[in-house]
């Protein structure tokens, strides 16, 4: 899970260097242009400083990501949720 929250911010930039095919279809298509359908124009973002931004933010749930593996019960649940809400 780690890798997969790791490899979201790039692949938003055109980086898909972290992405799995199964999330990405760059990956599974490399020869078929990308488009990116829930981004302005359609196409990779490029500004550096926001990508650092987003890098940053997504910082805490990458470093706990090891705890919304298991998440069985709702009451895991809803403690994964307080915890994600919390940043």
């Amino acid at each position: 899970m780690e890798e997969n929250l790791k490899g979201i911010v790039p692949h938003q930039f055109g980086d898909h260097s972290l992405c799995q095919a199964r999330f990405c279809g760059y990956k599974r298509n490399p020869t078929e242009k990308n488009i990116h359908r829930s981004l302005p124009y359609k196409t990779s973002l490029h500004d550096d400083s926001l990508r650092e931004r987003l890098q940053d933010l997504f910082k805490p749930y990458t470093t706990h990501a090891h705890q919304y593996i298991d998440l069985g019960s709702s009451q895991q649940c809803e403690h994964a949720n307080k915890e994600v809400s919390s940043y």
